[in-house]
């Protein structure tokens, strides 16, 4: 069995905790800010995409301030990390969902 470094495990409990911080914020829903939905869930259980909702708040957002600015660049960091923890891990246990995890952050940073 191979040893976790400290760091290492110290980058995972990093990770582990930014991620329920993220994804457990409020309004982190789908257009649910303004009352206007992205998604029309039927009864049947599909779902539609609705792109002129998504429009409408595009055309209405405000220009980006420096907080905003600010808060990206930070999130691009938060990326770097994430990419180069999954990136390290595989190398540690040579596991493919690592090495896609990377990939898909090495993704989103060129977006």
């Amino acid at each position: 069995m191979k040893k976790l470094s400290l760091f290492t495990l110290g980058l995972i409990v990093f990770g582990s905790v930014m991620a329920g911080t993220i994804s457990c914020e409020r309004n982190s829903g789908f257009g649910s800010d303004n009352g206007l939905p992205l998604l029309a869930v039927h009864n049947d259980g599909s779902t539609d995409f609705l792109v002129s909702n998504l429009e409408l708040m595009i055309n209405k957002a405000a220009p980006a301030t420096a907080q905003d600015v600010e808060l990206l660049k930070h999130m691009k960091e938060e990326e770097k990390l994430a990419r180069d923890v999954y990136v390290r891990l595989y190398e540690l246990w040579v596991y493919p969902c690592l090495q896609i995890s990377a990939g898909v952050r090495r993704d989103i940073l060129r977006l």
